[in-house]
């Protein structure tokens, strides 16, 4: 038997609206946006190339529906590039890896800050950076996910239909924690998301439904695997 499990809300903070998130911005420059995956952080400062875009954001939730509201990307500069996240005290919670950041010009890109992988609240975030595509094919629809979960560093999806519940060969399999998986083309209409890992919070549970959600024609978007507090959860944000 499968049970659809809702998560707790999560905060969700992003750039800047770049106004429609094309990538073709101009020479030597990129499109960047931010999700607060970190249960832990509940208001930061978006500083990129020593500037502040966003401040003391009130996050957003937002649960089956497309974050329509949260799809903008803010142009910045490509190549090497200053980022931090900081709170109120002037901490920066983006890993040291990312504290300078090469964006390839003319890409739009993701950055996810997420709850350390270790599990231990002390330790530092985790942060993982995608590249999206903005680039439609037409009359259909693509969606991929990417797994920023911590307590599913493996998981497994199914992309299937109002309605269908999982069976046979996985949409996706063994997706690692980190990583996004290809787009996957589909025609428009109204699907749910099954991750397949460890999402008991008072016993075992294999599966965790994420939908319906009803998708558009010509829209690519990301389907977020995220942990929030001692549960689990995902957010779909459109890509272009």
């Amino acid at each position: 038997m499968f049970e659809k499990f809702v998560g707790a809300a999560i905060v969700i903070t992003l750039l800047t609206c770049g106004c429609g998130g094309n990538s073709s911005s101009g020479s030597g420059s990129a499109t960047l946006r931010v999700l607060n995956a970190s249960a832990d952080v509940e208001s930061v400062n978006v500083i990129v190339g020593g500037q502040t875009v966003a401040t003391n954001v009130e996050y957003p939730m937002c649960i089956y529906e497309i974050c329509q509201t949260l799809s903008g990307y803010a142009t910045v500069k490509s190549g090497g590039i200053s980022f931090a996240l900081e709170d109120s005290t002037g901490k920066n919670y983006v890993p040291s890896q990312f504290q300078k950041l090469s964006l390839t010009n003319n890409t739009q890109n993701t950055f996810v800050l997420s709850p350390p992988t270790s599990g231990n609240v002390n330790d530092s975030d985790a942060g993982y950076l995608f590249v999206d595509d903005d680039t439609p094919v037409a009359n259909s629809v693509q969606i991929r996910i990417a797994n920023v979960d911590p307590r599913n560093p493996t998981v497994s999806v199914y992309i299937l239909p109002n309605g269908v519940t999982p069976s046979g060969n996985p949409s996706i399999s063994s997706l690692t924690i980190g990583t996004a998986s290809s787009y996957m083309t589909l025609p428009p209409g109204s699907y749910t998301v099954w991750f397949v890992g460890n999402f008991g919070v008072l016993g075992p549970q294999q599966y965790l439904s994420w939908g319906p959600t009803t998708y558009s024609a010509n829209q690519n978007y990301t389907v977020y695997l995220m942990q929030q507090i001692d549960s689990d959860r995902a957010v779909i944000l459109a890509d272009n």
